[in-house]
């Protein structure tokens, strides 16, 4: 069990394939294919488990909001 990401920012592989799921970046396909363990990937998405963002943590390229080109 992971824990302390909300305070630490920190998150595993699996956890960060299942974000770029969630918000439909990526396919699940694409996450499970990538994953070193996609039984604990698919487990985490049927469960819809995956870790919290963190206020000023990157997103995938996206311009924060209110940030200046």
């Amino acid at each position: 069990m992971q824990t302390g990401t909300g305070q630490t920012g920190m998150q595993t592989f699996n956890q960060g394939l299942a974000n770029a799921y969630f918000a439909k970046i990526i396919t699940l396909d694409m996450a499970l294919s990538r994953s070193s363990n996609p039984d604990e990937l698919q487990d985490m998405i049927t469960r819809g488990v995956a870790s919290t963002p963190t206020a000023g943590k990157t997103t995938f390229g996206k311009m924060p909001v209110g940030a200046k080109h």
